[in-house]
């Protein structure tokens, strides 16, 4: 991984490229253009990212934010710029046991716990959404532990709804719910997905 004061000279050549247009021309040294390329290697593979189409605008200031959110002294961390399990379940307003079943289910994308310890995740770890997003862990616990009106146990849950309604909907032709059951004697595999569709309608307003 790359260090801080890597980090810090390759923000400041991303930020002059940023501003510059096509036809400019920058001269650099062979140090800076290094850092750069260690920069770009850590923010693939920290984040998975492969987008050829995305302008070189927005990629940079996405490479920014990768290095100030690397830099960010207010991310409370455990030792070795770890996250234990209860700090999370705490971010996240959901239990233990379900940041245990996310590691499980390698929402931590590769992440695996240690036999017989507890589960310390790198803040660097990519983090798999439930609409298929992944973004580094660090970024989520910062934009969520100090937002009072946003939780991401219910953000978490609407993405889980909607794609539930999704495959339901896909199920019965693209139709929506109430034109996807007007039958008269419904199968009771039917009256399942009726029951459950109807549920999840209804969570989604309280969310």
């Amino acid at each position: 991984m790359t260090t801080v004061k890597v980090r810090a000279e390759a923000r400041e050549l991303i930020r002059t490229i940023a501003q510059k247009e096509d036809h400019e021309t920058l001269t650099l040294d062979v140090r800076s253009l290094k850092n750069l390329v260690e920069l770009l290697r850590d923010y693939a593979i920290i984040t998975h990212a492969s987008d050829a189409q995305s302008e070189v605008a927005v990629a940079a200031e996405k490479l920014i934010d990768y290095v100030d959110l690397n830099d960010e002294p207010d991310i409370e961390e455990s030792a070795g710029g770890t996250f234990k399990t209860t700090y999370l379940a705490s971010v996240f307003g959901v239990s233990v046991t379900a940041i245990n079943n996310w590691i499980d289910e390698g929402r931590f994308v590769g992440y695996h716990r240690a036999r017989n310890k507890h589960a310390r995740i790198p803040h660097i770890t990519p983090f798999r959404h439930r609409d298929g997003r992944v973004e580094p862990l660090g970024h989520i616990i910062n934009r969520y532990r100090h937002q009072e009106n946003e939780s991401f146990a219910d953000d978490d849950e609407k993405a889980m709804l909607i794609e539930e309604i999704k495959s339901l909907k896909q199920k019965y032709g693209g139709k929506d719910f109430e034109e996807a059951f007007n039958f008269e004697a419904p199968t009771s595999d039917q009256e399942s997905d009726l029951s459950r569709w109807r549920f999840y309608r209804e969570r989604l307003k309280e969310l």
